[in-house]
């Protein structure tokens, strides 16, 4: 059976990806899925291939199809994508919350700012 992949799209470069999490999740012996990174600027096929409009996205895949996603970073997407890397599924409970939203209240959304940008299209 072929392993799921989690692909972080991001902005910034490979080793400005603001999720230092994601390399060690994806050095533990227990993860069943392939869990990688894309920098949006040089590979721009990710954009055009999946919808990728905040940085971070993790785009969960199965048999080359997306599944899930999960866009920006939130108090749960670390929960969230350990459970996807170590299960190879969605979590049962775990909901994610919707991206950080910079234009609904001008003042940076409800947590009042945040690292998480809507990617250029």
């Amino acid at each position: 059976e072929e392993k799921p992949v989690i692909l972080c799209a991001s902005v910034g470069g490979a080793d400005a990806l603001p999720v230092p999490w994601f390399d060690e999740l994806s050095m533990k012996a227990d993860t069943v899925a392939h869990l990688c990174k894309a920098d949006v600027d040089v590979a721009d096929f990710v954009t055009d291939l999946h919808e990728v409009r905040y940085s971070p996205t993790y785009l969960y895949l199965k048999g080359g199809k997306v599944v899930d996603v999960t866009e920006a970073d939130t108090a749960t997407t670390e929960a969230y994508l350990t459970h996807w890397a170590t299960k190879g599924e969605k979590h049962p409970t775990l909901v994610q919350e919707p991206p950080f939203d910079p234009t609904a209240d001008g003042e940076g959304g409800e947590d009042g700012g945040g690292g998480d940008a809507p990617v250029a299209g």
